[in-house]
């Protein structure tokens, strides 16, 4: 029996350490999810704490980390210590930041302020929005001025960097357009963004002072982006500003539109692709010529000063183009792995793009929530893991050098490429976005080649000549590759079916369907095979999770789809909500809008109809909304103005005037398992500053 025992065991020791292998995760994986969940937890919990408890707790952390690698074996309890003092960091980092950002906001009120400061940033539009580093709003003391206000003026934007002065009217950054929703005020909290509005008139020149070395970056920005338009003035040169400087505003909307339907969008946002071009070129350039010095390339190792030379290019990349929250992620994951190489590290690793997610979590906790975070680390873990894969099956290896076999390995690896990025990518876009570029991959094998090997190095080497006046050629022939680059996109654009609209998913979806991605790209066999099982009960969750009915806006206007159309009482007040609300459903950008009176009974006082099985009064007086109460067949009124709190009790139906909507935000309707109408209101989902008391302190 012994015998047979010990035979059982010498036998099954391989097979339960080749399963333990097989069931492992990396364990660089482990940090950036703990302190992700860490984030997660601060922003989803009601109580903020004070930021001396964010700092004692942040020590705390780092203290039981190390603690527990120096004094506790390789055991669970010590994975379980890492992975709390881990999240107990994130936690306190995003408390710490919070309070550190938290900043004066516009009252919300109807009167105009006159606003008087710098061009620091321009967003694109019919009327070009202009965020604007204030100095002084008349009328406000220096303790109630926002350190910045975005506001859409009238004609030409002016130059970044350039003094002005704007009379405008000024509230509190709006939040999400419905329960759910993208919450823009969220974003600009950590922005500093303490108001938005529109302008009255144009925005006027204005001698302000100050700004600092920010500034004089800003007016750098703004004579590149001249300089670039001066050569190429047509609608390429918006692009290029855009590729070089990061200013968007002269982008026109129907190439924006061409790229986004051919999977192609990313071009324009400055980026890890960016980022990898330039350091890349740069550390390339720089080897070949350390390596044409023979002395030098025998004595010394060259790749580490061509990192530095890669390190300070990506550097002032990121200066000129404005430091946008996503040049600073690839400039951390750059960064981190030409440090990488200059230790004799290996520059692309798992363990690398960990280390930026975490000095990312760590400055910027509210990146967690940012598409741009989930698609950039995506993306570069998804092509790591799959290339290590190929690697560790030797499909990689080194064939026969020729020029045909060398063309053939590199759109092989630009299809590879694009497969996995857009994999990676691709469901993170569908959520964030609701759709997705059919034909993306084609798009980036036609168009990706001529952007990498055509547009950005000339366009680099173009802004490298600009102190010596001779940028023009290189300029012209960027704009030339990047002509082609838009043909691709129209090309691929215009086949039928280019953009697939993705109705909006609930977020526990997507943290499923994350979790899902980091195990199949970190863990072995086993644990990709739970990892693919998680994305396919995210994808269940998402496909039958049930929509609202209506969508009502914080102006009382009712939306509601009927025969692939949306059915609005008032597109005109509310025509951003209305388009969302056609997006969530997964209806998309196409779907046509059709006024609601078309299938409703309408008269001077107001419309009421059907719509989804609900009965919708749009009432255009307090007389109609009176009636339309006594009615017991109307399910839902909605009303513009605020109503008295005693019709609102008496009212037989539903009633939404400005009072409840004003205060609770736009709402969504849906019937529970009984058939009563469930109403659920934006601020329901909206993230609250927790430091209401310094919201009109100065800093």
């Amino acid at each position: 029996m012994a015998v047979l025992a010990t035979e059982t065991a010498s036998f099954a020791a391989p097979s339960l350490r080749r399963l333990w292998s097989d069931a492992r995760l990396e364990t660089c994986a482990a940090p950036p999810m703990a302190l992700g969940a860490g984030v997660l937890l601060y922003f989803q919990s009601p109580w903020a704490a004070p930021p001396l408890l964010m700092m004692a707790l942040m020590a705390a952390a780092l203290a039981a980390r190390w603690a527990g690698a120096r004094y506790l074996w390789r055991t669970i309890l010590r994975w379980a210590v890492a992975a709390l003092a881990w999240a107990a960091l994130g936690y306190g980092a995003a408390g710490w930041r919070t309070w550190d950002v938290a900043g004066p906001v516009m009252p919300d009120t109807d009167r105009a302020w006159t606003v008087e400061g710098w061009a620091a940033k321009l967003d694109p539009g019919a009327r070009p929005a202009v965020t604007i580093a204030v100095t002084r709003i008349a009328g406000l003391s220096p303790e109630e001025t926002p350190a910045r206000v975005r506001v859409r003026v009238s004609g030409e934007a002016p130059m970044l960097g350039e003094g002005l002065r704007v009379r405008a009217g000024l509230g509190p950054p709006p939040g999400p357009s419905a329960p759910g929703d993208y919450d823009f005020s969220r974003q600009a909290y950590f922005d500093r963004l303490g108001g938005t509005g529109f302008s009255y008139g144009a925005a006027q020149p204005a001698d302000i002072p100050g700004g600092g070395f920010t500034r004089a970056v800003a007016h750098l920005r703004g004579a590149i982006g001249a300089r670039i338009r001066g050569h190429v003035p047509d609608h390429r040169g918006g692009i290029l500003v855009a590729l070089v400087t990061g200013d968007r505003s002269g982008v026109a909307p129907a190439d924006t539109d061409a790229l986004r339907a051919s999977g192609l969008a990313h071009v324009l946002a400055i980026s890890g692709l960016h980022m990898m071009l330039v350091g890349g070129g740069v550390l390339a350039f720089a080897s070949l010529v350390l390596a044409a010095i023979g002395p030098l390339a025998r004595s010394y190792d060259i790749r580490k000063p061509a990192a530095l030379c890669a390190l300070a290019a990506a550097t002032g990349y990121l200066m000129i183009s404005g430091a946008p929250v996503s040049a600073q992620r690839a400039w951390v994951m750059l960064s981190v792995m030409l440090i990488a190489l200059i230790f004799d590290r290996r520059a692309l690793t798992l363990r690398n793009v960990a280390v930026a997610a975490v000095i990312v979590l760590l400055l910027a906790p509210e990146s967690l929530f940012e598409a741009g975070f989930q698609m950039s680390f995506a993306a570069t873990a998804g092509l790591i893991a799959a290339y290590e894969a190929l690697r560790a099956r030797r499909l990689m290896a080194a064939r026969e050098r020729s020029l045909w076999a060398g063309g053939l390995r590199f759109f092989g690896s630009l299809s590879m490429t694009s497969l996995v990025a857009g994999a990676a990518t691709g469901g993170f876009a569908a959520y964030h976005f609701n759709r997705m570029a059919t034909y993306g991959m084609a798009g980036n094998l036609a168009a990706m080649p001529v952007f990498t090997l055509w547009v950005m190095p000339t366009a680099a080497i173009g802004v490298a000549l600009m102190p010596i006046g001779l940028e023009g050629p290189a300029l012209k022939l960027s704009a030339m590759g990047l002509g082609v680059v838009l043909r691709a996109g129209e090309i691929v654009a215009g086949q039928a079916g280019a953009l697939t609209p993705t109705a909006s998913a609930p977020p526990l979806a997507l943290g499923i369907y994350s979790l899902g991605f980091v195990l199949i790209c970190a863990g072995r066999a086993a644990v990709r095979a739970g990892g693919l099982a998680a994305m396919g009960l995210a994808g269940a969750i998402w496909m039958t999770a049930p929509h609202p009915l209506l969508w009502i806006s914080d102006s009382a206007v009712v939306a509601g789809t009927a025969d692939g159309a949306i059915y609005a009482t008032d597109r005109r007040r509310s025509r951003y909500g209305v388009d969302r609300f056609a997006q969530r459903q997964g209806l998309g950008d196409e779907a046509p809008v059709r006024a609601f009176r078309d299938i409703a009974e309408c008269d001077g006082a107001g419309c009421v109809g059907w719509l989804n099985g609900v009965r919708v009064a749009a009432p255009q007086t307090r007389a109609a909304v009176v009636e339309d109460c006594a009615a017991a067949d109307v399910d839902l009124i909605a009303f513009r103005e605020p109503v008295s709190a005693r019709l609102r009790r008496t009212c037989g139906a539903v009633l939404l005037d400005g009072g409840v909507l004003g205060g609770r935000g736009a709402a969504t309707v849906s019937r529970d398992g009984q058939g009563e109408l469930v109403l659920r209101h934006a601020d329901a989902t909206a993230w609250r500053p927790p430091y209401a008391d310094r919201q009109f302190a100065g800093r």
